[in-house]
C-alpha cells in the first residue's frame, strides 16, 4: 500500500537568518559566493569566473570555477598555507588576476567587461571578508 506525504509528516523548519559564508563544492570544483538570500541571475563571465546579480542588476556573489589545480600549483605554496589554514577568496582573485596576466587587461570591450567583473567579484570578496576552510578534498 501506497501513502502520499502529508504536513504533519515533516518538523517545521524555523526561518533562521541568512549566513554569507562562501562554500567549496568538490564535486564540481568551485566556490561559490552569494551575500544575500533572494534571486540571483548567473552570468558567465570566462572559463574561472561566474557573477550573480540581484534582479536590479547589482552584483550580490560570484562562482569560481576549477580551482583545485591553479589553487594547489599556485596560491598555496605562495602563501605557504597548512591544510587547516582557511584561504581568503580575495588573494584567489589576486593570484588569478597575476597568472592571466595580459589577458586581464582590456584592448575591447569584451575584455573591459571582463575586467570590470573580475574587480567587482574582487570587491565584494574583499569588503564581506569571504573566505573558506580547505577541505581535505582541495588540500590534497
Amino acid at each position: 500500500m501506497t501513502r502520499e506525504a502529508t504536513v504533519a509528516d515533516f518538523e517545521r523548519l524555523d526561518a533562521q537568518e541568512y549566513e554569507k559564508v562562501a562554500v567549496y563544492f568538490p564535486s564540481m570544483d568551485y566556490v561559490d559566493y552569494i551575500r544575500n538570500d533572494g534571486v540571483a541571475i548567473c552570468e558567465r563571465i570566462d572559463r574561472f569566473l561566474t557573477v550573480m546579480r540581484n534582479e536590479d542588476g547589482e552584483m550580490i556573489g560570484f562562482k569560481l570555477k576549477g580551482i583545485k589545480n591553479f589553487f594547489l600549483k599556485r596560491l598555496k605554496p605562495a602563501l605557504s598555507l597548512e591544510d587547516e589554514d582557511f584561504v581568503y577568496v580575495k588573494d584567489m582573485f589576486v593570484a588569478l588576476a597575476t597568472a592571466m596576466g595580459d589577458e586581464m587587461f582590456p584592448d575591447d570591450d569584451k575584455q573591459r567587461k571582463r575586467t570590470q567583473a573580475y574587480r567587482n567579484a574582487s570587491r565584494i570578496a574583499r569588503e564581506d571578508q569571504v573566505r573558506f576552510v580547505m577541505p581535505a578534498a582541495i588540500a590534497a
